[in-house]
């Protein structure tokens, strides 16, 4: 298990939740990931190792109220990232395709 998640693990204990291989996963694959990813991504990422996307729903859910992940809300679509990355500086979330 990646050492990022063992403080991730008890959180989710601690608030009683099991730490379950689908959360595993799906942690790990936003952690992964260089761009903010929503629920259908991860699914996409996911789904060889049968995790439904009901289930990613359901734990992003959790992620979210613990503050684990971070949700951005783009034109109505929920995008994720792991909260411990959301305070780096000029950590950006949008870019003009204009101007750059």
């Amino acid at each position: 298990m990646n050492n990022d998640l063992i403080p991730i693990k008890k959180l989710l204990r601690k608030n009683g939740y099991k730490f379950t291989l689908g959360k595993r996963i799906i942690l790990e694959v936003i952690l992964k990931s260089d761009i903010h990813l929503n629920a259908k991504e991860i699914y996409e990422k996911t789904k060889e190792k049968n995790i439904g996307l009901a289930t990613i729903y359901r734990a992003l859910k959790v992620f979210n109220e613990l503050g684990i992940v971070k949700e951005i809300n783009v034109n109505g679509i929920n995008y994720y990232e792991m909260k411990i990355f959301s305070g780096k500086p000029l950590h950006i979330h949008f870019k003009c395709y204009k101007c750059n």
